[in-house]
């Protein structure tokens, strides 16, 4: 059995060599012969590697095309929410002014919506996401949609701005209470998210439960702002003063927006 397959091995041996001599003559070298003889294997896998490589690149396109789609819709909703938003305000502000007796109308203001980016309770002060190179200056008043008085612009940065809070304790403001004969006076921040009404006139019938707006003093406020309510009156007559604890109508737990006045 093993001497009828010489012949067979034989042949085969005989075959490669001629195959060799014939590449190896007529390129001039045995590398040159390889290389003829393995082009069509490269070619086969260069074409095959390719092929891959496009077929790879295009689910990664695709995938970055949804994912860039998922965030336009997501884009597209939270803009909806805030317009959404804007427009409760606007019903939640028409319902207050007439709960509390305050004839706000729709101003001609010129104002910049700004996104709380950071607020510190302990110093009463907030950080919003627009600076100088969107018009803010120092003082220009910051209230909410409803027209709730949140305090006044502070340090200015290029991309961000400081808002001192009604509490901070620079803070001084005139106001008045709602009501047929409204009583004057001024408020001042007392740190810690706390504001109170000082008095040194003992018959000033201040309340609890009385609503205060913004008086004009200096132009720095426009008029009737909403600002606060009396919670509490304590009467120190060795000192001949009325405190007033003041809670403000600003809801610093909840509001993501306010709006910086820049013309008024």
């Amino acid at each position: 059995m093993i001497l009828k397959r010489y012949p067979q091995w034989i042949a085969c041996i005989l075959m490669a060599i001629i195959i060799f001599g014939l590449f190896y003559f007529s390129n001039g070298s045995a590398e040159s012969a390889l290389y003829t003889a393995s082009r069509p294997i490269y070619q086969v896998f260069d074409y095959l590697g390719s092929r891959a490589s496009g077929f790879l690149n295009y689910f990664q396109d695709k995938k970055m095309i949804l994912a860039e789609r998922d965030a336009l819709i997501q884009e597209k909703k939270e803009l909806l929410k805030e317009l959404a938003d804007l427009s409760d305000c606007r019903a939640d502000r028409r319902e207050l002014a007439e709960v509390l007796g305050v004839g706000i109308r729709e101003p001609n203001w010129e104002m910049s919506m700004a996104k709380i980016s950071y607020l510190n309770t302990t110093e009463d002060w907030l950080m919003v996401n627009l600076g100088k190179r969107d018009g803010l200056e120092t003082g220009q008043p910051v209230i909410n949609s409803n027209h709730v008085l949140v305090g006044r612009v502070g340090q200015v940065y290029e991309r961000q701005a400081e808002v001192k809070l009604l509490s901070h304790p620079d803070s001084v403001i005139k106001v008045k209470t709602v009501s047929s004969s409204p009583l004057v006076n001024f408020i001042q921040g007392g740190g810690g998210l706390k504001v109170n009404l000082l008095s040194n006139d003992l018959n000033q019938p201040f309340q609890p439960g009385d609503n205060l707006v913004t008086d004009l003093f200096r132009e720095d406020y426009p008029a009737n702002l909403l600002v606060g309510q009396v919670v509490r009156v304590e009467r120190d007559d060795i000192r001949s003063t009325l405190i007033a604890e003041v809670a403000p109508f600003f809801d610093f737990t909840s509001e993501q927006n306010v709006f910086v006045l820049q013309n008024f």
